[in-house]
């Protein structure tokens, strides 16, 4: 072959599924050699077993919108401009409008000068087929207290060359405005960790599916709360053997949406690999748990043994400080009697009284 094969998915799932080349000849052209090709209707079923339910949307923290009455008596403009969290636009109601069947989210963000987040760079990936819908900077509509640029990769410098270059979206109502020109009710939204994307953006979609949720099910099971959470850089590189977010460099979103769907396009068809990592993740998780509470036992009792030493330190040091002065109080107390029975200068006098033994004029 003359384009590498990516390792971690089967032809079988290929839309030409006898002639892998090919498949990966009509891939999206991305600079990522591990993005897999365009994937067929065969794998939208799978990725709708994975919907999140209303319990876990809730558990997780996914944003909640206004009253849908409230929503549809609005204008596109106070659509365009609300701060409110809104749901996505009902299928069907847009003639003519195409809405994608699903999308992957990843966003980026600058912290306020109030310590809240907003929105900085923006990707959306098609899932089915991999095409770059959105990857675009945003104005962030707040004053900036710090750009994160260590993370996004964005200074204030580049954000105004790209307004002058190729454009940057006017704040996360644009962006949301953009996202809702090609999505309604029925599209299903990915990402890893994909409440903080959806709060930043305002929108409170039904049909989500989270990579991290994915994982943790497969480690956990289904309790309330997950015990540990894999970031993509991490289960990327353990499950598909796909390095993101390499050294120090910056965050990318559009490698980040890129990897999201390359890690649930995984899952979804390799089901025992999953459950075997799952398992096999569980059980580390619970050694390391088990060494964090063991050491954590450990500093627990040595510090109550330096507690320990410090109090006997003390009261020994208590008690020697009483002892002495004590022993002044009875010398002082027996003085007097040595003078009193008439021992002169320069004579030796030993008096033991009251548990004391104390003496008198030894010069040396």
């Amino acid at each position: 072959m003359t384009v590498p094969l990516p390792s971690h998915f089967l032809p079988k799932w290929w839309r030409e599924s006898n002639d892998p080349e090919a498949a990966l000849r009509k891939r999206p052209n991305h600079e990522f050699s591990w993005v897999s090709p365009v994937f067929t209707k065969t794998v939208y079923p799978l990725l709708r077993s994975a919907l999140l339910d209303s319990e876990r949307r809730k558990s997780d923290g996914f944003p909640a919108s206004l009253a849908i009455y409230r929503y549809m008596q609005m204008t596109p403009a106070q659509v365009n401009q609300t701060k409110n969290t809104l749901p996505l636009p009902q299928a069907g109601s847009r003639p003519g409008v195409k809405a994608y069947a699903a999308l992957v989210v990843d966003c980026e963000m600058v912290e306020l000068e109030d310590r809240v987040q907003d929105l900085v760079s923006l990707s959306v990936v098609d899932f089915l087929s991999g095409e770059v819908v959105l990857n675009t900077l945003v104005q962030p509509v707040g004053r900036v207290k710090c750009w994160r640029s260590q993370i996004t990769g964005v200074y204030p410098a580049n954000l105004h060359n790209a307004k002058v270059t190729k454009g940057v979206l006017n704040g996360w109502p644009e962006a949301r405005a953009k996202i809702f020109a090609v999505a309604d009710s029925d599209t299903i939204f990915i990402g890893h960790a994909l409440p903080n994307d959806l709060k930043i953006l305002r929108i409170e979609a039904d049909h989500v599916v989270d990579s991290t949720v994915i994982l943790a099910q497969a480690a956990f099971g289904s309790p309330e709360k997950f015990p540990r959470r894999w970031s993509l850089k991490v289960a990327c590189q353990e499950l598909i053997n796909v390095s993101v977010q390499a050294g120090r460099k910056p965050h990318s979103p559009l490698e980040d949406a890129l990897a999201t769907r390359e890690l649930v396009l995984w899952c979804l068809t390799h089901p025992k690999n999953l459950l075997e990592w799952g398992n096999n993740a569980r059980v580390v998780y619970e050694k390391e748990k088990e060494e964090r509470e063991r050491k954590a036992a450990e500093e627990k009792k040595k510090a109550q043994q330096e507690a320990a030493e410090k109090r006997k330190k003390k009261r020994l040091e208590e008690e020697a400080r009483w002892a002495e002065a004590q022993e002044e109080v009875d010398k002082r107390e027996l003085e007097p009697a040595a003078s009193w029975a008439g021992y002169g200068d320069g004579e030796v006098v030993v008096v033991e009284a009251m548990g004391a033994r104390l003496v008198f004029g030894d010069d040396r």
